[in-house]
């Protein structure tokens, strides 16, 4: 792909919600819209993750499936490639984004790398076989059914899940949710909500004790909070309590 085809093509698919380098000196990240002022936070997102992810499979993911669940353009899903995972599949339910993540693959001549349209009510050992991580990044507090939909990618997930997700603040070491009616998409070019139906969606905003209850639950019997530290995770929302990031793994 020549730059010029590039160039153009970014200009078509634009704006993308994950900053990733392409050949000819060019980047995903656009000047405009929220992917333009968000395009750096995947990546204190994989600064804040991957090495203690790593860590579960001996400082790297060689010859690991991943799943990246809701992947949007696929920035996690490329990173994952780049660590060495042997197989990555990135799973959304919006065409936009599948079309932005087969550009980038495209674009950066990956091979090791697919993304599908797919809903979580199809996913399954028999369609898609075992992961050795699944990603859950930005999902968890969108689901309609967070129970059905955690256990839909547990079945698939046969070491690690790692989760982040928006959670609810509370003074109580409680497993609880809070219900949220959230609206439709901002706009045709919206980087994060076209999943969502023009009469909005109920949603459910766990606790950070919901998270950790509903892992073990769900066959995770060791789940860490990931506290931010140092110059990682600069979004107030994590410095505030009102996001946070898990590590579960199966025994």
């Amino acid at each position: 792909m020549t730059r010029d085809e590039m160039v153009l093509q970014l200009s078509e698919l634009a704006p993308f919600l994950h900053r990733v380098a392409l050949p000819h000196g060019l980047t995903t990240t656009t000047p405009t819209g929220r992917g333009g002022n968000h395009g750096a936070r995947p990546q204190d997102l994989i600064d804040h993750v991957w090495p203690r992810m790593q860590k579960q499979f001996g400082g790297n993911l060689n010859g690991l499936r991943v799943l990246d669940v809701a992947c949007n353009c696929g920035g996690f899903s490329f990173e994952a490639a780049n660590s060495g995972a042997s197989d990555v599949l990135g799973i959304d339910i919006v065409d936009r984004y599948i079309e932005q993540a087969n550009f980038i693959k495209a674009a950066v001549g990956v091979k090791n790398v697919s993304f599908e349209k797919c809903s979580l009510d199809d996913l399954s050992p028999g369609t898609h076989g075992l992961f050795d991580i699944a990603l859950c990044f930005g999902i968890l507090y969108h689901l309609e059914n967070p129970v059905a939909s955690m256990r839909r990618i547990a079945a698939v997930t046969r070491k690690v899940m790692v989760v982040d997700t928006n959670v609810m603040t509370t003074t109580d070491d409680l497993p609880v949710w809070q219900m949220k009616i959230s609206g439709g998409p901002i706009g045709d070019k919206d980087v994060t909500s076209l999943w969502r139906p023009a009469e909005g969606v109920c949603q459910f905003v766990p606790s950070r004790a919901a998270v950790a209850r509903l892992l073990q639950f769900l066959g995770f019997p060791t789940v860490a909070y990931l506290e931010p530290t140092g110059q990682i995770l600069r979004e107030p929302r994590y410095r505030e309590g009102r996001r946070g990031t898990f590590i579960a793994i199966r025994d």
